[in-house]
């Protein structure tokens, strides 16, 4: 692990240790990183499960938060390898704009 990444890492558990979940009930749209999001939202992460865990957190405390998968265009496809404890994004953000994942084709 790199140190920026290490460093990142221990950022977030200090913060959740010291202000706890309530932290997300502040937050009006959530940017969240992917390697890639099939067209139903389905995210795709480096396999820590940080977002897996957390999403749920703060769709529990504020349901109508958008999450949204930054992306490069190439990365939203038609399927992504996913498991059932998977936290699902509602839109993705690539240089064509913010696109909402229901019902729309990932550009070829």
């Amino acid at each position: 692990m790199s140190i920026s990444a290490r460093a990142a890492t221990l950022t977030q558990a200090a913060v959740a240790r010291s202000r706890g979940s309530e932290v997300l009930q502040g937050v009006d749209v959530a940017l969240i990183p992917a390697l890639a999001v099939s067209r139903d939202g389905r995210r795709l992460g480096q396999g820590g499960g940080y977002y897996d865990r957390v999403l749920p957190v703060l769709r529990q405390r504020a349901s109508t938060v958008p999450v949204i998968a930054v992306l490069h265009d190439h990365e939203w496809l038609p399927q992504v390898p996913s498991e059932p404890h998977d936290a699902l994004v509602d839109a993705v953000l690539t240089t064509a704009g913010v696109q909402d994942v229901e019902g729309l084709t990932p550009p070829a």
